[in-house]
């Protein structure tokens, strides 16, 4: 069916036609709007049909068992993601976002909408990635890998991790990772050399490592068993793959955001068990795995697996994960309960007709604006403290900076769980707004 046979019929009143009327302004204006609706619904369409079905990326069934269906309204300029389906593999139990673009749309995403250049700080990380790090470092320590391995950090971002495996006296460190701004961040702040590019650019030309660390990764990538086997590529004979991912067995133990797991950018939820099959299919042998509940920011949490593989021992068996399911229906559910309480306050800030302010358009905000939580006639305006977001557009509003708001009375909504705290503080201590503002989650510092 053609595109043009599904175009409203309405006549629209073009600019340079006579308005002769406030009545014929405010027609024109309605239609226009509609028009836009319209157009941006049969966008949405065409995108949802260019979805593709996905085999297990671990043992490639076509059979899988629906958990959730998940959805976003993204901004215009840079929308990944109009939703999946949740699913596990009917064979090796494997949790997975099915429905979802080629590789290519994930590479082109990351290069361009990179979050992880700490612009705001300096390119510096905050003090709980280091004390992940350190842990890290001390895990990889008590593996022995010597010293003088020759170790890639493939999605180094700034090189944090590089920087503290240097002060325990790893010398010989590199760095791989698709922004360009975090391969010059790691230059300038520790001097380590980071190659511009992904996991899919490593190639011959990159000689081999002794030890390759992917954390923080293998839960972005659609083709993963191609980006493991690129790696083992690029082992040493005795060669060691450290990988790091969320940890699904531990999600509704976490706190954060409700569904802050099935994000525009997580497309595979890993157990130990799946993980550790992932790394069979590639001929990877486990040699140590921890987990960890690991702090992510202020009163939030994030539960991680931590394994580290050694090539050399040829296929390994699969082992059916009986966990992942029932740990991914156990987090929906407690994610469905805490949508319940975030959609009462938003309920009681838009009495009345009343508008509101969001502060913040990432994964949250797009996820309530598909599920009716937010409703489009009750936003006055988006406003975000990335750069990379400014400007563009979000159901038809422009993306405003923080300093657009001095002018605005409405209350502000912080749709943000990990910098609930951080964007109260720039609201009221460094714009110095005296406008109502409206946290949606009761967010504690965990003291040490």
């Amino acid at each position: 069916m053609g595109s043009r046979e599904e175009q409203p019929t309405h006549d629209l009143i073009l600019p340079n036609d006579r308005v002769r009327s406030s009545g014929n302004v405010c027609r024109f204006l309605l239609i226009l709007k509609e028009r836009c609706c319209m157009k941006l619904v049969h966008y949405k369409e065409h995108l949802r049909s260019q979805r593709i079905h996905r085999a297990c990326p671990i043992c490639q069934s076509s059979r899988r068992h629906l958990i959730f269906k998940q959805r976003f309204d993204g901004p215009q300029n840079s929308s990944l993601l109009a939703g999946y389906h949740v699913v596990s593999c009917a064979y090796c139990g494997f949790v997975y976002a099915d429905c979802i673009p080629e590789q290519a749309a994930f590479d082109g995403y990351y290069r361009r909408f990179s979050k992880y250049e700490y612009g705001h700080q300096g390119g510096e990380v905050s003090r709980s990635d280091i004390r992940t790090f350190e842990r890290l470092a001390n895990f990889i320590y008590r593996a022995r890998v010597h010293r003088r391995s020759a170790i890639l950090d493939v999605g180094c971002a700034t090189g944090a991790l590089l920087s503290v495996l240097g002060k325990r006296g790893f010398k010989d460190l590199h760095g791989m990772d698709p922004s360009l701004a975090c391969a010059k961040t790691a230059a300038r702040l520790y001097g380590i050399p980071v190659i511009t590019g992904s996991v899919f650019d490593l190639d011959l030309r990159h000689g081999q490592y002794d030890l390759i660390i992917l954390t923080g990764v293998l839960e972005h990538i659609r083709d993963v068993q191609a980006a493991v086997q690129k790696v083992v590529a690029r082992l040493t004979p005795q060669g060691h793959l450290l990988a790091g991912v969320p940890d699904a067995l531990g999600l509704a133990a976490a706190h954060n955001a409700p569904f802050q797991q099935f994000s525009v950018e997580h497309i595979n939820f890993f157990t130990p068990t799946s993980l550790t099959n992932l790394m069979a299919a590639a001929g990877l042998k486990r040699i140590v795995q921890m987990r960890m509940m690991r702090e992510q920011g202020i009163g939030t949490t994030e539960p991680t697996v931590v394994g580290i593989y050694r090539r050399g021992f040829g296929p390994v068996k699969l082992r059916l994960d009986l966990q992942g399911r029932a740990a991914l229906q156990k987090y929906v559910a407690k994610s469905k309960e805490a949508d319940r309480h975030t959609r009462k306050i938003i309920r009681h800030a838009t009495r009345g007709g009343r508008k509101i302010v969001i502060w913040g358009v990432g994964t949250l905000t797009q996820r309530l604006l598909a599920a009716g939580i937010l409703k489009r006639e009750h936003i006055a305006a988006f406003v975000d403290s990335s750069p990379k977001m400014q400007g563009g557009t979000l159901v038809g509003q422009r993306i405003l900076a923080p300093a657009e708001l001095r002018a605005r009375p409405e209350a502000i909504i912080i749709a943000s769980w990990m910098f609930q705290k951080e964007i109260y503080a720039q609201i009221k201590k460094h714009l110095r707004l005296p406008n109502a503002v409206i946290k949606l989650y009761d967010v504690h510092c965990r003291r040490r």
